[in-house]
């Protein structure tokens, strides 16, 4: 009785779902793509694990699966047969593309002799980029009993949070075990598929009860990314690098845990689960699942009762049926060549529907006679008879209702208590007791004599709220240089022109657009501030001397308090209200720009690296008090609610202290517009937010104290630093529109910069905000055609020139579509490289080609001049 599971399956990859088939009976599954297609076939396994290739002393290389690539049709299914069959897996059933967002079921007869593993491959391998989630369910059952599949998938809704997810529907026989021990659960560090990306940590789960070894990107995801049942697996351990190597022949996971104590926990995990496996296969060839075998036997039970029920309903029916009645001169009736009462007869009893009263009969038959019988005594009793055993039929049915209902009740029960179980029996919280199996099925793995360890820097495993990714290759390396910095100071302006015409009403917009498709309506300039969206994120940098005084602590939790401090710093500029009726130009594909600021010590660029979803990438980079680093690849998103729209950014921030080697990271806070219809607008971060430090225990946790419905805007905000889990004595408490205090001392470590003059006319810019579309000594003559400066209509705004402005943009978004339409295949950024599909991450490219080299050299070859007008 599998429950439905969610998950996500990367690009130019593949996902292969196990389950345990026996002989004579049938694998069903149910699939549902969210959004973009898949392609899905059934593969057997040869039933022998890959020990071999775990026998040499060298550690095996990453996937050769992370270096594939495609052409050729979504239903094409030679890149991914052609990769599981050179690995050994037989192909059974190829069932091609499934239509997104439709649910697509299926059945495979396993035949006589062919009992063993079957996966299901969830096949994305020709998408180049576009990572896919999928909703499935996936069972085996007997061929004479057939689940609710079709069904069940079409009730799915779309939605962000993805169902609880299940791990029980691989099955495999195992000893029964205490369910308080059924799971074991925590962080590994899981080699990525590109090689030199590194390791990222990931939330694994390993179910004793279907020796199946999954993983998942957190512990509050429940979208899998991927399940070995160890009975396919062998299994390689390093004791110097605390790293195992899982081979199941259709992929290999390079993990490593974080410390000596998980490394062991984790061994012995695997060594009971492999062992418990081992041993059943041993004493039965074809295993079984005695959990879901149980609950179908029950089930096959009922169903023969119901099926007696009907057999008996159906001799009721035969005995009151006045034509099969006795009559004065015959003592048969002649059996009918034809009754629709009966048509039903052999069809399952499921699908028929409910048995109705029988149709009505005549109450008078004739014979050959053609005198009429009267047979009402006939009538009286079969009237009483039929009383008695319609209670009789009645009493039995109750009876099968309620088996239905407990064998339901049972099942919910155990996924839930397997659930409950998941999250108590954790390496990270208690200390485990694990049986010592005899026949050990892992692999000892040493490297070269005198080679030294690959050994990542640990990562916290306390199980913050976001598992942060602990390796180099998810930051940007220290900058030999800061060309073109030094420079001599700089003045720049401190204000711009205040806007000459009010913002559009959104009312009178959405009246004037009624019954259009609001994404293909574009809003009238008026809406905007003269500063693009890449400006926006330059903004982050404004209080960037929090960085500098981090980098320059002695104590990490000061360190972790400064960065802290500059993840707050943020959303200061909002504080404003006026900043809200506005809102930055969207750039144009490839658009770009650059700051840098001489007075605070570090240098900037940001580029928009795609279009449908909008993506922009950004870097800073200082080498003041050792040096540092801010990476981000956001990716807006709006949702309207009526009266508020929620503003998300996907994308986590990230910090590098080059000089400490420590590596922070967050995810900005959600943020509300409220009263977006009537009323004063205003934009207020909601909930919490988590900056992780990845190099020790240590994490600071922001609460935004939320306002009453008839308060107003909240701007209360305290930040607990976290040191494994607990509480330590420095914390942060303030305003995000004023400032931050330390609770231990009362110092303020963060304040406001300052505002224009009469900010409320002037956009609600801050000085520095001011500052970032001018033009001056250090850009003049050094930029490329794409920077947000040279932008005609943002230029033509901030002049007050509207009807100019609004004109220039109608024809710079008509070229962005022709440039578009001619594009062959899909958009290369100049200036930034894509270091992680799974993150969303993005960096800028090192070398010759860097953004800062051909800044200095002035060789912008190849640069689209993306604002040049035909």
């Amino acid at each position: 009785m599998a429950a439905i599971e969610q998950l996500v399956v990367h690009s130019k990859d593949y996902i292969l779902r196990w389950i345990q088939v026996p002989d004579h009976q049938s694998l069903s599954w149910s699939v549902q793509p969210n959004k973009k297609s898949i392609n899905i076939g059934v593969f057997k396994h040869p039933g022998t694990k890959r020990a071999a290739s775990l026998q040499e002393k060298d550690l095996p290389d990453a996937p050769a699966d992370a270096k594939r690539d495609r052409n050729g049709s979504v239903n094409d299914a030679s890149v991914a047969c052609e990769k599981l069959q050179s690995k050994g897996l037989k192909c059974v059933a190829w069932i091609g593309r499934c239509e997104p967002d439709k649910v697509t079921t299926g059945h495979y007869n396993v035949p006589e002799g062919e009992g063993g593993m079957y996966g299901l491959v969830l096949d994305n391998t020709f998408s180049k980029q576009t990572s896919k989630t999928v909703q499935f369910m996936l069972t085996a059952h007997p061929l004479n009993v057939v689940p609710k599949t079709s069904s069940s998938l079409q009730s799915v809704p779309d939605r962000s949070v993805p169902p609880t997810r299940d791990t029980n529907d691989s099955a495999s026989p195992v000893d029964q075990i205490d369910t308080s021990s059924g799971f074991c659960t925590g962080v590994l560090q899981k080699k990525r598929r590109k090689r030199g990306q590194g390791y990222a940590n990931r939330f694994f789960s390993l179910d004793f009860t279907t020796c199946t070894l999954s993983y998942y990107r957190d512990r509050h995801s429940s979208a899998l990314r991927g399940a070995v049942p160890l009975s396919l697996a062998a299994i390689g351990v390093d004791e110097d690098r605390r790293e195992f190597v899982i081979d199941s022949g259709a992929e290999v996971w390079h993990l490593r845990a974080p410390n000596r104590k998980d490394f062991d926990g984790w061994r012995e995990a695997l060594e009971r689960a492999s062992n418990i496996e081992f041993h059943n296969v041993r004493s039965d060839h074809l295993p079984r699942a005695p959990v879901d075998n149980t609950e179908w036997q029950r089930l096959e039970q009922l169903v023969s009762k119901v099926s007696g029920i009907r057999d008996a309903l159906r001799e009721l029916a035969r005995d009151t049926d006045p034509k099969y009645l006795p009559t004065a001169d015959s003592s048969l009736a002649a059996e009918p060549s034809e009754n629709p009462f009966f048509a039903d007869e052999q069809r399952p009893f499921w699908r028929r529907r409910t048995i109705g009263p029988p149709p009505k009969r005549s109450t008078s038959g004739q014979t050959g006679s053609s005198t009429p019988v009267s047979l009402h005594p006939v009538k009286t009793s079969a009237s009483d008879e039929v009383h008695q055993r319609c209670m009789a039929l009645l009493h039995d049915l109750d009876g099968v209702t309620a088996g239905l209902a407990t064998l339901v009740s049972d099942g919910k029960a155990r996924r839930q208590t397997s659930s409950k179980a998941s999250r108590r029996i954790s390496l990270e919280s208690v200390d485990a007791e694990f049986f010592d199996a005899p026949d050990t099925q892992l692999y000892h793995l040493s490297g070269d004599d005198g080679a030294e360890p690959d050994v990542a820097s640990d990562a916290s495993s306390d199980g913050g709220e976001d598992e942060p990714v602990v390796q180099n290759a998810q930051y940007p390396a220290k900058p030999a240089s800061l060309s073109p910095l030094p420079l001599s100071p700089v003045k720049r302006r401190t204000t711009v022109s205040p806007p000459k015409q009010p913002p559009p009403s959104i009312i009178g917009f959405l009246r004037k657009n009624a019954g259009k498709d609001l994404s293909t309506v574009s809003m009238p300039v008026t809406a905007n501030e003269p500063t693009s969206f890449l400006q926006r994120l330059a903004e982050s940098l404004e209080y960037s001397a929090l960085l500098d005084q981090a980098a320059s602590s002695e104590t990490a939790g000061e360190r972790l308090m400064f960065v802290t401090a500059f993840a707050m710093s943020y959303f200061a500029n909002s504080r404003v209200k006026e900043r809200a009726v506005r809102k930055p130009f969207n750039p144009m594909l490839g658009e770009t720009y650059e700051l840098v600021r001489e007075d605070l010590g570090f240098r900037f660029v940001a580029e928009k690296v795609s279009h449908h979803p909008v993506r922009m990438a950004c870097q800073a980079e200082s080498l003041r008090n050792g040096g540092w680093t801010f990476t981000q690849s956001p990716r807006p998103d709006q949702k309207f609610w009526g009266k508020s729209v929620e503003l998300q950014t996907d994308g986590r921030c990230r910090v590098v202290l080059h000089g400490r080697g420590e590596h922070y990271s967050w995810n900005q806070a959600t943020c509300f517009l409220r009263n977006v219809i009537a009323g004063e607008k205003y934009v207020e971060p909601v909930q919490t937010m988590t900056v992780q430090s990845e190099g020790n225990q240590l994490s600071a946790r922001a609460t935004f104290k939320s306002g009453g419905m008839f308060s107003g805007r909240s701007e209360e905000v305290s930040v607990a630093l976290l040191d494994s889990g607990e509480e330590m004595s420095l914390a942060l408490t303030g305003k995000w529109t004023e400032n931050l205090k330390r609770t231990d001392t009362g110092a303020v470590v963060w304040t406001v910069g300052a505002l224009v003059p009469d900010a409320a006319r002037v956009y609600g810019f801050t000085t520095f905000a001011a500052s970032l579309n001018e033009v001056t000594e250090i850009e003049a003559g050094k930029l490329p055609p794409t920077d947000s400066r040279l932008r005609p209509d943002q230029k033509a705004l901030e002049e007050g020139r509207a009807d100019d402005a609004e004109e220039l943009k109608a024809r710079l978004e008509e070229q962005q579509r022709v440039r578009r339409r001619e594009l062959q295949g899909e958009y290369q950024p100049l200036f930034f490289d894509r270091v992680s599909d799974d993150d969303g991450l993005w960096m800028l490219k090192p070398g010759e080609n860097s953004y800062w080299r051909r800044r200095e050299t002035g060789d912008w070859k190849g640069v689209v001049p993306v604002f040049e007008l035909q």
